[in-house]
Order: structure tokens, then C-alpha cells, then sequence
């Protein structure tokens, strides 16, 4: 389930973009999105593929006790989940694609809170660095989060998500996606077409009496079992057919071994 700053964010971006791969900077325009502006942010890249905070909502900088224009947003992340963000963000600036991560936020005094990022591409114009569009909401308020900075960040799970797909847009814009349908009524209609004797299909019946039904209406089955080749390990490895009916209770035997009663006896005994 999407938070519903990212759903909003999600939405504005897609308006505001129209037929194109992406909207440009000058087309977002802050009083817009005034109700979700505290946890919005703008990224840029600069010439050495860097990502910097150029913009920062007040509620981001309040969580982080500081402000985080011109700093880093993958300065908190561990080596391998900061190369992790860094080859998302890249493939947002570069390809267009959008980014979707659980973030799990761990505070100064070892407090952890569950934040659900969003990243979106914008235009670029030439000669300028590329610049995304994100926000960060936490799923929960605990009541030390704004005193308790929030110092270390690790990737719970993360999607990258192109255009072309429907679904997964569907369901940033807080549409919900089913692929089918399964209803939970009972049943109308009658399951054993023309098996008499069933007064209500909607009543359960059990099994005993659906095959005592189904024994009245079609007869009993006979089973037969056909011969089946029981597998001696021979030196040939040749099949003997001499268990016309399986008994899957038996071991089979190899060929320097006898049962008397309950008792395997293996022949040859021990050398010298």
C-alpha cells in the first residue's frame, strides 16, 4: 500500500508531464503541491554523477535535526545499499524510469522507523545537470521521531519502475490492481449437473454421501491394477515381473540377502 503523499506526488508528476516522457522543472510549481511540500524534495546531479539535495521539505530537515540542502541523500546509506541507490537514482536521471523503495530510518539512539521513498524524473534541458523530484514519508509518528535524528539508512526493498508499465503505475496513482477476480459466495449454480438427489447446492455435502450419489446415479467403479515390474538390483539390472500388485510397504531386496520372518540375512558372513 502506497502512502498517500506518494500517491499525490505520483499523480501531480503524471498530470503535469502530459504525453511526455517527463515534465520539466518549470512545470512543478510549489503552491500545486503545498499539502505535501514538508516531505518533498529535489535532487541534482552534478558533472561527477554526485546526487545533492537542492531542495529539502521542512519535515525531511526537521527528522534529520538539520538542513539537508547541498547535502547528500545517500550520505546515511551503508557502502553496499549507497552503490545500490546510486545505480537507481542514475537509471531515473538517465532512462527516465521511476524508483520506489522501503527505507528502514535508524536514529541516533539505535530507534528505527519504516519511510517509503519515492524518485521521479524531470526534463532535461541542455546544458543543465539532471534534477528529480522525490518524496520521503515515514509510515508511522512515534514520538521521538523530530528529536531523534535520524542517522542511518538501509534498503528494505526497492523497485524500479518503467512507463510501460501499467499496473505498477496503476497502483502508484492508489489504484488498486487485481489480475482476477475471486468471489466469496456460495454458489448458485449446481456443481454435479444432471447427479440426482442433491436438493440444494448450496448446502455443503459431504464426501461419503457425494460418492454414495455418484455410485447411484453412474454405478461403481471397478479399479484394476495392472501388473507392475518390481525392480531387483541384479548385477544386469534387468526387471523381474514377479508382483503383479504393488505393495509400497515392502523394501525390495538384493540378490545376497533373505527374510525369515521379520529378520534380513545378509549371506557370505565375514571373512576369515
Amino acid at each position: 500500500m502506497n502512502h498517500p503523499t506518494i500517491c499525490a506526488l505520483f499523480n501531480y508528476w503524471d498530470r503535469q508531464r502530459g504525453a511526455l516522457a517527463a515534465p520539466a522543472r518549470a512545470d512543478i510549481h510549489p503552491g500545486d503541491i503545498r499539502g505535501i511540500l514538508p516531505e518533498v524534495f529535489l535532487l541534482e546531479r552534478n558533472a561527477n554523477g554526485r546526487f545533492y539535495y537542492r531542495l529539502a521539505g521542512t519535515l525531511l530537515c526537521q527528522n534529520a535535526r538539520r538542513e539537508l540542502k547541498g547535502q547528500r541523500p545517500l550520505a546515511h546509506f551503508a557502502d553496499l545499499d549507497r552503490r545500490k541507490m546510486q545505480i537507481a537514482l542514475t537509471q531515473v536521471a538517465e532512462k527516465g524510469t521511476i524508483f520506489k523503495a522501503e527505507i528502514l530510518g535508524t536514529s541516533a539512539q539505535g530507534r528505527a522507523v519504516e519511510q517509503q521513498w519515492i524518485v521521479l524524473p524531470l526534463k532535461k534541458i541542455a546544458g543543465s545537470c539532471a534534477r528529480l523530484i522525490g518524496a520521503c514519508v515515514t509510515l508511522d509518528e512515534p514520538a521521538w521521531l523530530g528529536r531523534d535524528p535520524i542517522v542511518r539508512n538501509s534498503i528494505l526493498s526497492a523497485r524500479i519502475i518503467s512507463a510501460g508499465n501499467k499496473a505498477a503505475m496503476l497502483e502508484l496513482a492508489g489504484h488498486s490492481v487485481s489480475t482476477h477476480h475471486v468471489s466469496l459466495r456460495p454458489s448458485t449454480a449446481q456443481p454435479f449437473h444432471g447427479l440426482g438427489g442433491i436438493a440444494d447446492p448450496d448446502i455443503p455435502h459431504g464426501i461419503a454421501e457425494l460418492q454414495a450419489l455418484i455410485e447411484r446415479q453412474f454405478g461403481r467403479r471397478h479399479t484394476q491394477y495392472e501388473p507392475v515390474l518390481s525392480q531387483r538390483y541384479t548385477d544386469s539390472f534387468e526387471p523381474v515381473a514377479d508382483v503383479p500388485v504393488p505393495n509400497f510397504n515392502v523394501v525390495p531386496l538384493v540378490t545376497s540377502e533373505k527374510r525369515i520372518q521379520h529378520l534380513t540375512v545378509f549371506e557370505g558372513g565375514r571373512d576369515g
